[in-house]
C-alpha cells in the first residue's frame, strides 16, 4: 500500500486479522496485528510509509513443543541454483504483537517435520530463482503444514553465532565460499549442545524504565555466558521499533531443550524490570 486510500482494496484481497507491516524494515519494527480497518488507519497515520498487508497464518503450538515458538526460520546456502545445505533455526516465543525474543539452535523439530519445513524453504527459494549464496527463510509453524512468512538474500541476524556455538556449521563461511564458488560442507551437523541469544523485550506499550533489577544476577543464571544491556533507567523504550527495542540481550548454551526451557524460565525470573507510563510520565511534566 503506497497510501491509507489503498486500505479498503488491501482489506477486502487479505481479510481480517491480518499482519500490517512496512514494506522495508527489519526486527518486526512497526509490525502490527489489525482486527479492523480502523486499527490499520491508525497505525498508517502514526507509522506513515509504504506497508503491506499480509494473511494472518495461525500457528500449531504443537509443532515445534509449547515452550516454543510457532515458527522457525531456516538458512539455505546455494549453489549455483541448487541448495547445497540448510539449517533450521529453532525460535522462542513471540513478544506482542509480533517481536522475536531469541533463537536457537539446533530446533525442537522431530526430523519429519524438520524436513519439510527444509523442503517448503528450497521451494522458495528456487522459485526465486536464486543462483549463489545465502538464504534466510522465516516459516510459520501451522495445523496445515509450514508456510512461507518471507525469504531474504541473506543470512538471518545472529543466526550463524548460535549455530556455530551449539557446535553446528560455520554459516557465514558457507555463505562467503557459496559467493566466492567454492566448495560448501553438506554434511549433517553434530551439535554438541543447544546454544541460545534470549532479547528481553520492552512490554507492548511505550514505556519510561524506572528500575532494572537483577542484570547481574543473570550471569549467575546456569548456561548464561553473557549479557549485551540494551536499555538504562530513564530511557523510553517504544515497541514500534520492533524487537532490538530491547533490555538486554542474553546469550548462553545448555546441554538439551529441556535445560533451555529451565534457563529462560529462570531469566526472565531474575531480570527485574519496572515501568512507567511514558505518557503518564509527560503528563506530569506538563503540570509541574
Amino acid at each position: 500500500m503506497d497510501s491509507p486510500d489503498d486500505l479498503e482494496s488491501a482489506v477486502r484481497d487479505v481479510g481480517l486479522p491480518a499482519v500490517l507491516k512496512p514494506r522495508k524494515g527489519a526486527a518486526s519494527a512497526e509490525t502490527h496485528l489489525i482486527r479492523t480497518v480502523a486499527e490499520a488507519e491508525r497505525a498508517l497515520r502514526s507509522a506513515g510509509g509504504r506497508f503491506t498487508l499480509e494473511e494472518l497464518l495461525r500457528g500449531d503450538p504443537d509443532a515445534a513443543g509449547p515452550a516454543w515458538g510457532d515458527f522457525v526460520s531456516v538458512e539455505s546456502v546455494v549453489v549455483d541454483g541448487e541448495v547445497a545445505a540448510s539449517y533450521v533455526t529453532g525460535k522462542l516465543p513471540l513478544a506482542p504483537p509480533f517481536r522475536e525474543t531469541g533463537q536457537f539452535a539446533p530446533s525442537t523439530l522431530p526430523a519429519p517435520v524438520r524436513d519439510r519445513v527444509a523442503a517448503c524453504a528450497e521451494a522458495a527459494v528456487l522459485a526465486l530463482g536464486v543462483r549463489w549464496g545465502a538464504v534466510h527463510t522465516e516459516v510459520k509453524l501451522t495445523p496445515e503444514g509450514p508456510r512461507i512468512v518471507e525469504v531474504n538474500g541473506r543470512l538471518g541476524g545472529y543466526v550463524g553465532d548460535v549455530h556455530l556455538r551449539a557446535g553446528g556449521p560455520d554459516l557465514l563461511r558457507d555463505a562467503i565460499a557459496a559467493a566466492l564458488g567454492l566448495p560448501v560442507a553438506t554434511r549433517a551437523p553434530a551439535y554438541g549442545r543447544v546454544a541460545f541469544r534470549h532479547y528481553l523485550a520492552a512490554p507492548p506499550y511505550r514505556a519510561l524504565l524506572e528500575r532494572l533489577d537483577g542484570i547481574d544476577e543473570l550471569l549467575q543464571v546456569p548456561g548464561v555466558t553473557h549479557v549485551d544491556l540494551r536499555a538504562a533507567p530513564g530511557r523510553v523504550l517504544d515497541w514500534r521499533k520492533g524487537t532490538q527495542e530491547c533490555l538486554a540481550v542474553v546469550y548462553g548454551t545448555a546441554p538439551d531443550h529441556r535445560a533451555l526451557a529451565r534457563t529462560i524460565r529462570r531469566i526472565a525470573a531474575t531480570a527485574r524490570p519496572r515501568y512507567v507510563s511514558a505518557e503518564r510520565e509527560l503528563s506530569e511534566e506538563i503540570r509541574s
